[in-house]
């Protein structure tokens, strides 16, 4: 997968990366790749995001203060994760041509079992969630699934004003998207206030929040 390179206090890491399948064959979740180096203490650090952008192939060319180190790519549902998903899609090997100081080591490290993402969602509610728009760039799809994820972990109850504040940036995101390529922009004013939806396509995952909020008020 990758090779490396030293430079004083870094070292530098030039991965290629062929015969890739797109992350949303492991679950709903995943939308990525991440490419991680594992310390010898079991330590996991997130080196980059491994973009496909329709290919099979990608590549990724990073820098990092860790001098020695594994490798691993693993599925997950937005770049800016912390711990790797238990979903490892590839992982370095000592290879004959391999040059430099090489120590074989047994690092003990702890994966984010698969599902934990979804523990919470019933089968239903992941069978409801839209197709992704091959229109919208892969950064606004990841951000609308940090979103989500967050809700599904009861963010908009137990951490209200954080998780507004990342739905309003989201809708700033679509927005400038939309404005970029020309589109009105459904559903909102330029303002970034929300403005009448009649005659917009409807968000699944909006219209439940608001179907509950609606029952919550009722009650």
């Amino acid at each position: 997968m990758p090779g490396s390179r030293a430079n004083r206090a870094y070292l530098e890491v030039d991965a290629h990366f062929k015969n890739m399948g797109p992350a949303g064959q492991y679950g709903p979740e995943y939308l990525t790749y991440v490419l991680w180096a594992i310390t010898p203490e079991g330590r996991p650090k997130n080196l980059g995001e491994v973009v496909l952008n329709g290919s099979i192939n990608s590549k990724l060319d990073v820098t990092t203060e860790l001098q020695a180190f594994g490798l691993i790519v693993t599925a997950e549902p937005y770049y800016a994760v912390t711990m790797p998903s238990d979903v490892v899609v590839m992982e370095n090997i000592i290879r004959t041509d391999t040059v430099g100081k090489i120590e074989e080591i047994d690092a003990k490290y702890e994966l984010l079992p698969r599902g934990q993402y979804t523990m919470n969602v019933a089968a239903g509610d992941l069978r409801k969630r839209a197709v992704a728009d091959p229109k919208r760039p892969l950064e606004v799809l990841e951000a609308r699934n940090a979103v989500q994820i967050a809700q599904w972990a009861g963010a908009d109850r137990y951490a209200s004003d954080t998780y507004q504040k990342a739905l309003a940036l989201l809708d700033d995101a679509e927005i400038i998207r939309l404005e970029s390529i020309g589109e009105e922009a459904c559903g909102y004013d330029r303002a970034g206030s929300r403005a009448d939806r009649r005659g917009c396509p409807v968000d699944h995952g909006e219209a439940d929040r608001r179907g509950a909020a609606g029952q919550g008020e009722a009650g």
